[in-house]
């Protein structure tokens, strides 16, 4: 019994030690993200926003932004029919961020919309109307040819029929 108990606690000690590790890192990429405020307000505030996010009201214009390694501009490699919108490029510096960082992340696919109307021909309307996820990968990987690194890189993604949404 005292062995198992002895497991059990160095168990809590394991959990403990990762749980510090990850508000280590998360401190760290909070700091780097507060040096993103771009409106002369407190670096060290995030404009309200709850627990680390990063609210894009407090940017401004990151056309201007001298941050080491941070994107101020697009890939030029992109097509010049391609236009980032602010936050995508946001997204693009935060997946710089994790990357110079040596750590993985994950862009979630619920972000965006999706909607189906019958139409009055009997015709289906299929809409997806999302944050622009690829295109933030896509300029990512971009960004690191520029840079003189051609991977290789991994991407995982899950295999969906689009078609079985429409059902």
């Amino acid at each position: 019994m005292f062995e198992d108990c002895t497991a059990i606690l160095k168990g809590y000690g394991s959990v403990d030690n990762v749980l510090e590790d990850c508000e280590q890192i998360g401190a760290s990429l909070r700091a780097t993200i507060s040096s993103w405020n771009l409106n002369g307000e407190n670096a060290n505030s995030l404009d309200g926003a709850e627990d680390g996010s990063l609210s894009l009201l407090s940017l401004g214009s990151l056309k201007h932004h001298k941050a080491q390694k941070y994107l101020t501009n697009q890939p030029t490699l992109l097509s010049d029919n391609v236009s980032l919108k602010e936050y995508q490029l946001l997204g693009v510096n935060w997946l710089n961020l994790l990357y110079c960082r040596n750590l993985s992340c994950i862009l979630a696919d619920e972000m965006g919309t999706y909607c189906q109307n019958s139409q009055p021909d009997g015709s289906e309307l299929i809409c997806h109307s999302g944050l622009g996820k690829t295109i933030q990968v896509i300029s990512f990987l971009a960004y690191l040819k520029e840079q003189g690194n051609k991977g290789p890189h991994l991407i995982v993604v899950p295999c969906v029929d689009f078609f079985s949404f429409a059902e």
